[in-house]
């Protein structure tokens, strides 16, 4: 048998409803497992006695960006090195039966739920990427960490830009044996829940991740028969919208991928630009637009980014700078935002004078024009 750890990352005492039903489960369906929970120092954990603590230091779980850093590092798989895998369970995750042993023989270093329609990242071998999610993931602990060991340059550079299971698809894939579709299916449902269980027989697998997050009516509707009552969640953002939207998203990226269209529309959608501009977000968006203008007339002179320690780093070669800067050197300055969730950036281009439509627009607003282009 396989030596497994289960680990639960908290970041807060006080549990929602529905993150007390994941924990519920998983105790239920795999306590016979080593269980750890990943907890900043002197949270008080609602641990039983045959449970474990791992500590870590606050920052590490302070952001969604900080807690995918972490688990990105040489430093957290080596607390797991008596083990063979780890299952990562978030508390958004929900386990139906106990299938570990099952998915650990088929030898893969990362299972993950599949992305049905892709996410948007665009790089120089492929648009959209669909494998897998981490929020319920299983991993092989000495593969990754000879691949954070090997490869520490990449790494470094990926998870800089990137959430940590984006840069296990794209950049892991040449270390670590990451399950396709077949097995995919079987282990974990993400985005389209229901599109998935149709795609897999109308069975269940082994778990889901983020089931009060999309399509939380589908889940509520399973998970209330083995005696829950969930939740629903009013979730109305708009990076949850997109990323549900499905075929029509997916329609969407492959004509906004479309670089003989792109001049056209950045010229349609912000009057002062004349082939160049800035790019605000050094994000897994930013990310994607810098690859996806290679090889065009488009000229991106910088990327802004409000992390501080992101300054002077490079995003694909071009260099990170702070808004400051940006605006000291007394030029005309265009920007395109490239972020899921662009409000606080709009409003402070608007305060420092720039006009939506004459000097920045947002990369959803590209996406439109490129659609609608002939």
């Amino acid at each position: 048998m396989s030596k497994i750890a289960v680990v639960i990352p908290l970041y807060k005492e006080r549990l929602s409803r529905n993150e007390i039903i994941s924990l519920e489960q998983c105790r239920k369906v795999l306590g016979g497992y080593d269980f750890f929970f990943l907890s900043p120092e002197r949270l008080n954990v609602p641990f039983r006695k045959d449970e474990k603590i791992v500590y870590t230091s606050k920052e590490n779980l302070s952001s969604r960006k900080k807690y995918s850093d972490y688990v990105l590092s040489l430093e957290f798989y080596s607390l797991f090195d008596e083990y063979e895998f780890m299952l990562i369970y978030q508390l958004d995750a929900f386990v139906f039966e106990d299938k570990l042993e099952y998915f650990c023989g088929l030898d893969y270093d990362y299972i993950g739920a599949e992305w049905l329609y892709g996410l948007e990242c665009h790089t120089q071998d492929g648009q959209l990427w669909y494998f897998g999610n981490g929020g319920l993931s299983l991993r092989r602990v000495s593969a990754f960490k000879k691949w954070i060991t090997e490869d520490k340059s990449v790494v470094d550079y990926g998870r800089m830009l990137l959430p940590e299971d984006l840069v296990i698809s794209i950049y892991g894939r040449e270390h670590l044996r990451i399950a396709d579709r077949k097995i995919a299916m079987k282990f974990s449902y993400d985005l389209h829940p229901e599109e998935c269980f149709h795609m897999n027989g109308d069975k269940l697998p082994f778990g889901c991740h983020a089931w009060y997050r999309f399509d939380n009516v589908f889940w509520k509707k399973i998970i209330d028969t083995y005696g829950y009552d969930v939740e629903l969640v009013d979730v109305s953002d708009t990076e949850t919208q997109l990323l549900c939207s499905g075929k029509e998203r997916d329609e969407k990226l492959k004509k906004y991928y479309n670089k003989d269209k792109i001049d056209i529309c950045l010229r349609q959608i912000i009057t002062k630009y004349d082939g160049e501009l800035y790019v605000f977000g050094a994000g897994q968006y930013g990310f994607s637009f810098i690859n996806m203008i290679k090889n065009t007339s488009v000229l991106v002179k910088g990327v802004i980014d409000n992390d501080i320690s992101k300054a002077g780093k490079y995003v694909e070669g071009i260099p990170i700078l702070r808004l400051n800067d940006v605006f000291n050197n007394g030029e005309n300055v265009v920007v395109l935002v490239t972020m899921g969730n662009p409000g606080s950036v709009m409003k402070s281009l608007d305060e420092i004078g720039l006009i939506k439509g004459v000097n920045y627009a947002c990369s959803r607003d590209l996406q439109m024009c490129m659609c609608e282009v002939s």
